[in-house]
């Protein structure tokens, strides 16, 4: 699922996410606005595509070429997932050990959102389509996601950017790209 371009590589470093401590610890304030940022960017349709130079490419014509963008329909459908593991987390089969079978839950099931997050980037066909980006954030942020503290955060991180996704999808506000 390698790109010419790494699209992700330059945003965060110009957003620098801090995962580690929005998810292992808390979603804070800093976190919402991350997760408004990234939003608007993965429904930017101004973005161009870039060759591994770095260089805007044009099609034959001579216009540049935009990125295709994220819809709130598809992370709707990787939020559902979370959702529903969400619930199996909340109220888990009484046992013996639930921290346990907790954890087990958590590392068989999380990395079933990864593939499915791939699949569909796969099935773009188009390694400058921003789901791709969305796959490595959700493959960096699943990193972090161990214990059910931090798949509470994820969720809170995931539901923040569905929210934003929707408010810029429809145009409701615009975000300068500072």
């Amino acid at each position: 699922m390698a790109s010419a371009y790494k699209y992700w590589d330059e945003f965060k470093k110009k957003s620098k996410p801090k995962f580690e401590k929005w998810i292992e610890e808390e979603f804070d304030a800093e976190a919402a606005n991350w997760t408004q940022k990234f939003a608007f960017y993965i429904t930017n349709k101004t973005d161009k595509q870039k060759d591994e130079k770095g260089n805007i490419i044009k099609n034959k014509d001579g216009k540049e070429l935009s990125r295709d963008v994220v819809t709130n329909t598809k992370l709707r459908k990787f939020f559902g997932h979370l959702k529903k593991l969400e619930l199996k987390v909340k109220y888990p089969p009484k046992t013996e050990n639930v921290e346990n079978n907790l954890n087990n839950l958590l590392a068989s099931e999380l990395p079933l959102l990864k593939a499915r997050v791939a699949y569909d980037a796969g099935r773009e066909k188009d390694p400058h389509h921003k789901l791709v980006d969305f796959y490595y954030f959700i493959e960096e942020a699943l990193e972090h996601t161990k214990n059910k503290h931090a798949f509470i955060n994820l969720i809170k991180m995931l539901e923040s950017i569905v929210a934003f996704v929707k408010a810029y999808e429809n145009e409701l506000f615009i975000m300068d790209e500072k």
